[in-house]
């Protein structure tokens, strides 16, 4: 059940946990890290769909938006993060997850696609359909666990530490 204050605010009852297992940059999180996301209200729905398709930043934007309101990031230590914790390359995979959460009882967006054999076929637009290109082996010897990221010695013995940028770093961009 959901519910909301006299104030309209957004209480933490309407928000689901989230293991970051399910994100396509999830290793990248420390472990513990659950994330709560809700459906979004009218207001955030009036204010998505005024985006202009034709302008990537406005797209981005309102997406930001869109997950500034509806997700939270909790940390295993209690602490609670934002939006801009959320790695760039998971901001997609969210919004339709919010989407599904929204639209619980249809609405499907579908696109048409042709496969090799010449037919045409209509795919939904939903996480389960989502393929994410696993990251190459050749890596693997530079991830860390304990850091949840890349790291590199170069020849001159310094160290760099890499992890896909999260939106905050995005948007400082």
């Amino acid at each position: 059940q959901t519910q909301t204050t006299t104030t309209g605010r957004t209480t933490d009852l309407q928000f689901l946990s989230f293991d970051i297992k399910e994100l396509p940059c999830g290793k990248f999180y420390p472990q513990g890290t659950t994330f709560m996301v809700r459906a979004a209200q009218v207001k955030e729905i009036q204010s998505y769909s005024m985006v202009d398709d034709n302008n990537f930043y406005d797209i981005v934007e309102k997406m930001n938006d869109m997950l500034q309101a509806c997700v939270r990031v909790k940390y295993p230590d209690g602490k609670l993060g934002t939006y801009l914790d959320v790695k760039d390359q998971d901001r997609l995979y969210l919004i339709f997850l919010i989407r599904e959460l929204t639209f619980q009882q249809g609405n499907a967006l579908t696109v048409n696609v042709k496969c090799s054999c010449g037919a045409e076929n209509s795919i939904e637009l939903k996480r389960v359909n989502f393929r994410f290109h696993p990251i190459d082996e050749k890596l693997d010897n530079f991830y860390s666990k304990s850091t949840n990221s890349f790291i590199f010695n170069t020849v001159n013995n310094k160290q760099f530490e890499l992890t896909p940028p999260n939106i905050g770093l995005q948007k400082s961009f």
